[in-house]
């Protein structure tokens, strides 16, 4: 599945998946780096508990892959192993700049997506 990035979206070639191996190729069309981080939850995209510099907090919801940053430019691949039901993808950099932090995830970079059954 094939998975683009830029300021402050992510946008999914697919919004389901049959359960099983999945192949993701992330590039980043963005002008700063970008991760992807993979979650299963039942808890809409915007809605995942957060960390006071408004990242996700990675430890109370269930994480089962990630793809590591991804520079301008420049694409990186992960395959991960998905069992059935729902998921979110979410960029959970934090940028700090000038003294001033900016949570991509809360800046809008998330999305959810579907793992059926079958295939």
């Amino acid at each position: 599945m094939d998975v683009f990035l830029t300021e402050w979206e992510i946008e999914a070639e697919l919004t389901s998946v049959p359960a099983g191996e999945l192949r993701l190729t992330t590039t980043n069309g963005g002008s700063i780096g970008h991760d992807l981080v993979v979650i299963k939850t039942d808890l809409p995209p915007g809605e995942l508990p957060a960390r006071e510099d408004g990242s996700v907090d990675e430890d109370s919801v269930e994480v089962v892959g990630r793809v590591p940053t991804v520079v301008p430019g420049e694409f990186e691949r992960a395959t991960l192993s998905l069992t059935p039901g729902p998921y979110a993808l979410v960029c959970n950099i934090v940028d700090v700049r000038g003294g001033e932090s900016r949570s991509h995830y809360q800046s809008g970079m998330q999305t959810a997506f579907i793992v059926f059954t079958g295939g």
